[in-house]
């Protein structure tokens, strides 16, 4: 998939979802960015 096209989807998502380009709420915390981050790695590790 080209750049362009991941673009594309992004934004039909954004737009399913009901928001824009802006982005309304407040950043990420450090813990709440690592929990992220381990969630992403145990559903990968079960993908696998």
């Amino acid at each position: 998939m080209t750049f362009w096209e991941f673009s594309a989807c992004v934004d039909g998502w954004n737009r399913a979802q009901g928001s824009g380009h802006t982005h309304s709420g407040d950043p990420l915390t450090d813990d709440e960015y690592d929990a992220l981050c381990a969630l992403g790695e145990r559903w990968n590790d079960g993908r696998s």
